[in-house]
């Protein structure tokens, strides 16, 4: 808690074998915000071009066996709730 923020840092991992390009949508990858405004749930996706990426080479993730993962920072306005959360999505390897 920084002032009357909420700063929430999360990871998310992404199990590569589990999901592939063909049966898997993106938006099953994707983190999400899910939150009540006011007494009614929204839920909703980071954008894909609000996200950051920091990835090793793919002969990199190949030779160590690395999987992705999202570090997803979120910041709540603790004062007032009726503002929506914040989230700064960075890809990373974990």
């Amino acid at each position: 808690m920084i002032g009357n923020k909420l700063y929430v840092i999360s990871q998310l991992g992404i199990n590569r074998y589990y999901y592939t390009p063909y049966t898997t949508k993106y938006t099953e990858l994707m983190p999400k915000v899910a939150e009540k405004v006011n007494g009614k749930r929204k839920e909703y996706l980071a954008d894909c071009n609000q996200i950051s990426y920091v990835l090793p080479s793919k002969d990199t993730f190949k030779k160590y066996n690395i999987s992705p993962s999202f570090t997803i920072v979120s910041v709540v306005d603790a004062l007032d709730t009726s503002k929506p959360t914040k989230m700064n999505v960075t890809m990373t390897q974990a």
